[in-house]
């Protein structure tokens, strides 16, 4: 039988930069196929294609006999993937988690805006110092020569309260009030520290593929159908593309994404390489975020149609004590199946 099949990871894969000569074929079509054409003492070569499409088309047109494809079990054209995530943080990555977001949320600007309102609260205070008996001033030189002094009683108040025994008159209000308005800054700053650092030392809570809705997800460029996926899952997940893997995984180390998504086999290949260890602050969950289903094109009337069912009903099967060839296969190559009934071919 001439076989139609075309490059798709993790389903039938080929260096298509070999001659077809020397192409070996791989993945789970190949495999379930290879064991059919034992099973049915059947001499096969394989027919390349350009998409799934045209392998539909050399079945209709009789130019192959068999055609092996894949479809996503959603409308959904995408292939099984598989989520990258940080696992669960020790006090140094919680330390780095929450100086990093909050690195990010500060800027130049930020920073001037608090430099001049400081530098203005002291000169007021300054002045204001000018209207207090000569007993309780406590700036009595020019306002540059008083300036670290004055910057650094301002700075005590928003922490603590001198000012019922150090001050008088306008003195005396200016202190309460920046006191209070101090005490009250001081507080949202110690509140935005406590929930980073409950967010943080929570770790990244992404344990299926609803916890990836809405959070910041890196893909490999031109993964277009990927986003398109998660996207209308919730359109508020945001996503920052990478040219490979590597960066992908970099970022995730950096804490500056939640979550790499990409292809399930060659994702666990990489994460085998480079973290299989099990050092590095990186956990790859053991889910698909679409499940696939996989299809054999045959003409109604092909001799081995009958066959080739009751072939498909049998390696979904278990034998035995051990798992049937079906999920076998899928383990083998990382994807999840729906295989609760075969319809026709």
């Amino acid at each position: 039988m001439t076989v139609a099949i075309t490059n798709s990871v993790p389903w039938s894969q080929y260096d298509e930069k070999q001659t077809i000569d020397t192409r070996q074929p791989s993945g789970f079509n190949i495999d379930l196929w290879q064991n059919m054409a034992e099973d049915l003492r059947l001499c096969s070569q394989w027919q390349y294609n350009q998409d799934m499409k045209q392998v539909i088309l050399s079945v209709n047109t009789n130019k192959a006999d068999v055609g092996l494809v894949n479809f996503p079990a959603s409308n959904v054209l995408q292939l099984g993937l598989q989520t990258a995530t940080v696992k669960d943080y020790t006090t140094s990555h919680i330390v780095k988690k929450v100086l990093s977001d909050l690195t990010s949320s500060l800027s130049w600007k930020i920073l001037w805006i608090v430099i001049l309102a400081l530098l203005v609260s002291s000169f007021i205070r300054w002045v204001v110092d000018r209207f207090q008996p000569q007993d309780f001033r406590r700036f009595t030189r020019s306002f540059i020569r008083d300036l670290p002094g004055v910057t650094w009683w301002n700075v005590n108040l928003i922490i603590g309260w001198e000012g019922v025994d150090t001050s008088r008159g306008l003195a005396l209000f200016f202190d309460l009030v920046w006191h209070i308005l101090g005490m009250v800054l001081f507080g949202a700053m110690l509140s935005i520290l406590t929930v980073s650092f409950s967010l943080a030392a929570s770790g990244n809570q992404i344990h299926k593929q609803e916890d990836v809705d809405g959070k910041t997800v890196a893909v490999i460029k031109d993964s277009n159908h990927i986003k398109h996926y998660l996207k209308q899952r919730d359109p508020n997940t945001e996503f920052i593309e990478v040219d490979n893997l590597k960066q992908g995984f970099e970022l995730l180390e950096t804490f500056k994404i939640d979550a790499l998504v990409h292809n399930s086999v060659q994702l666990k290949n990489f994460f085998d390489d480079h973290y299989g260890n099990g050092q590095a602050n990186i956990r790859l969950l053991p889910k698909v975020i679409n499940y696939q289903q996989y299809g054999i094109i045959i003409d109604p009337n092909n001799a081995y149609k009958e066959a080739i069912v009751d072939l498909l009903a049998k390696y979904n099967k278990a034998q035995g004590l051990d798992i049937s060839l079906i999920e076998s296969l899928s383990n083998k190559w990382g994807i999840t199946l729906e295989t609760e009934s075969f319809g026709d071919i």
